[in-house]
């Protein structure tokens, strides 16, 4: 115990909290303290407070506080043994076995540098090789005309560009980088001959980051209509699609849960959506998993469905709807918007008015709920046998919910609005309704 107690206090030596902080929070005097507004919610006035003898933070309006591991779970959502690992590292400290060590990393943890390493290079290589073109009459760059995509963008968020099959492996064997550790790595691939081949070649490049900024993979968009319009790296140990979001790297910049996230489908949808004030992120490729769905869970309670207005992009609404009707709970839930005319988020942006446009979406999101019984209304409900059908469905699908609370509200809710239909069909008869005693009679009239 001591040895850990050591190595942590050895940590704070070595890491100032209001160095640390003062990254993220413009912190002014007050008193012996210094006071700044809160990164974790938002707010008008200062509450958030450091105490700089004691170490440590305190906001006043959210209740979060602790000291520089505690202010790196909270920013990254990471746990304690994780904000060890990323403060020992800025610390320059190496670690083995929760221990402070100046030994070499086991063989896992140095692979993993070294893929890091290797994946900034790609990253890099990519991202100059699209500058070099920006100014050229060259057929590659329209994709970034049409998408206003300007040189601001593409260094905010690293677009790159594959240009040919080669050029990359030929890139790093001057960098020294065995071509073996490429294949061992995933990063590479073997062509029928045996020589490594970039699966990207001539598409626009997204790196895809962790909540670290550290490159994980990317996604290449096509630049000449060959091929798939988007693929993504192969997966290996470091980079599994179905656990990462695009632009997750900026989801620590929310400042509340309750504040709007959208999840749309496209890389240069979350782009405009980013340059347009509104904060996104994006499932890689449209079979959204569960995981991904936690992630966003994590820093927001009910982020919102934006895909694509398309016969697709609808059907992929609806198969996430089903996916996460289980795990609906209080805090946990989705909202949904469905655009019209086959559009999508970029396009309705780079209209005149496009913010006011998706600002009014956005405004009229349908809720779970509302989502959930409009996706079974698959005939009129002019019928009682229709009503029945519609009924049992939805009773059906309802009962998978586990938590009990919200699924006792949900079949109350969905009964009331059976209720109120066979009401309006009744009407339509020559019938009158009337509950006596909780018992239901139509009687008919004179």
């Amino acid at each position: 115990m001591s040895e850990n107690i050591d190595f942590l206090k050895i940590i704070k030596s070595r890491i100032n909290i209001v160095d640390l902080i003062s990254k993220d929070v413009k912190l002014i005097r007050s008193g012996n303290n210094l006071k700044g507004l809160c990164p974790f919610h938002n707010e008008k006035t200062p509450s958030f407070v450091i105490n700089i003898a004691k170490e440590s933070f305190k906001c006043f309006g959210c209740g979060v506080s602790g000291d520089i591991f505690s202010y790196i779970m909270e920013k990254y959502k990471v746990d304690f043994k994780e904000s060890l690992r990323m403060l020992a590292n800025e610390a320059g400290i190496k670690l083995q076995q929760n221990k402070f060590s100046n030994e070499k990393y086991d063989k896992k943890t140095e692979e993993k540098r070294k893929y890091f390493e290797i994946m900034q290079l790609i990253s890099e290589y990519y991202h100059n090789n699209l500058k070099k073109i920006l100014n050229e009459n060259d057929y590659r760059t329209k994709i970034l005309k049409e998408k206003k995509i300007e040189i601001n963008i593409i260094e905010k968020y690293f677009l790159g560009l594959s240009s040919d099959i080669d050029g990359l492996a030929n890139f790093l064997e001057k960098k020294y980088i065995d071509l073996e550790l490429l294949f061992n790595l995933g990063i590479f691939k073997k062509n029928q001959y045996g020589k490594p081949y970039d699966m990207f070649t001539n598409r626009l490049m997204f790196p895809i980051k962790d909540t670290f900024e550290r490159v994980l993979g990317f996604g290449g968009r096509t630049l000449d209509n060959k091929g798939p319009k988007y693929i993504n790296s192969w997966e290996n140990s470091f980079f599994k699609k179905r656990s990462l979001l695009y632009n997750m790297n900026n989801l620590k910049n929310l400042k509340s849960r309750s504040q709007d996230l959208f999840m749309v489908e496209g890389y240069t949808d979350v782009i405009s959506m980013e340059e347009n004030g509104y904060s996104a992120v994006a499932p890689l490729g449209t079979a959204v998993s569960m995981d991904q769905i936690n992630l966003s869970w994590k820093y927001v309670n009910h982020p919102i469905v934006l895909f694509d207005g398309d016969e697709a992009g609808y059907k992929a609404t609806l198969r996430m709807l089903d996916l996460v009707l289980p795990e609906i709970e209080a805090e946990k839930s989705l909202n949904f918007i469905f655009l019209e005319n086959q559009d999508d988020p970029d396009m309705i942006l780079k209209r005149p008015n496009g913010k006011s446009s998706l600002d009014f979406y956005n405004k009229n999101k349908k809720s779970f709920i509302e989502t959930l019984i409009a996706s079974e209304v698959q005939n009129n409900l002019d019928t009682p046998e229709n009503i029945l059908i519609f009924k049992k469905k939805l009773l059906y699908k309802v009962n998978r919910i586990a938590n009990k609370e919200v699924r006792s509200l949900y079949s109350y809710i969905i009964k009331e609005k059976i209720k109120e239909t066979l009401m309006t069909s009744v009407k339509k008869t020559n019938y009158s309704y009337q509950s006596i005693n909780k018992d239901n009679f139509f009687i008919k009239n004179n």
